[in-house]
């Protein structure tokens, strides 16, 4: 039986009125990292932010590690191993670097000396942050705040990591130093990463699994070494007709 830490079931959900995700339905294996890819306007963020509990689902089921989470709000959803990073790299500017992890911390009601271990951890995990964490966040360049970012949703050290668009407007080399980042944190934190991504090569290079979604629905699911995958997604992307979506098995 596959381990699966989050099961969609014909979800659908959107802004009031106007749906967004239209049926979506597949699962994520335990320990994986699995990338959604999609043109602009395709759901891809509005997916994550139902899944984070940030919008509600119109109708379907959202299950986490197989408890169904369809009517909590957010923050039960984060007590429930779920961590989020949006894009545009979402840190408080104002505050300094350590002051934005021991906000990550707050929302988990730590004890003192579980919060400075797990602050020791994040600053194991990326040494920048440690030079830098009495700086002002929003002086730390547009990399740091990514890692800033990421590092503030693992001080809950979530079971699911919700990551939006990682490498959106970082330099070509920061991009990999935040794509070793995410590495570890499957490989070390055995921690379950679903990523939304724009870029085909960069999906390919760090994805175990791929999906591709189109108008609000999944329009594929495969194998990143798949010998018709770039094929599929140039398709997609350029308008060039939809495949038929596999099923909706582990991913």
């Amino acid at each position: 039986m596959t381990d699966a830490v989050l099961e969609l079931e014909h979800v659908s959900s959107g802004y009031g009125d106007l749906t967004v995700v239209r049926d979506v339905s597949f699962a994520v294996e335990s320990g994986s990292i699995t990338v959604l890819l999609g043109r602009n306007g395709a759901g891809k963020t509005t997916l994550l932010k139902t899944l984070a509990g940030l919008l509600p689902i119109a109708s379907g089921d959202v299950r986490i590690s197989g408890a169904s989470v369809r009517k909590q709000p957010a923050y039960q959803r984060t007590k429930r191993g779920v961590g989020f990073v949006q894009e545009n790299k979402r840190v408080f500017k104002r505050r300094s670097v350590e002051e934005n992890l021991r906000m990550g911390a707050y929302a988990h009601r730590l004890g003192h000396k579980e919060v400075a271990a797990r602050l020791e951890g994040a600053y194991e995990r990326f040494p920048v942050l440690l030079m830098k964490r009495r700086d002002v966040a929003g002086h730390l360049s547009g990399g740091q705040q990514q890692m800033l970012a990421i590092a503030q949703a693992l001080i809950g050290r979530p079971h699911l990591l919700l990551l939006d668009e990682p490498f959106s407007g970082l330099a070509p080399s920061i991009v990999h130093d935040v794509m070793e980042s995410i590495r570890r944190i499957k490989a070390e934190d055995g921690c379950t990463v679903l990523m939304v991504e724009q870029s085909v090569d960069l999906a390919l290079s760090i994805a175990d699994r791929v999906l591709v979604m189109d108008i609000g629905e999944l329009a594929h699911v495969g194998l990143p070494t798949d010998s018709d995958i770039r094929d599929v997604v140039e398709d997609i992307y350029f308008g060039r007709g939809v495949r038929p979506k596999e099923a909706p098995s582990s991913v």
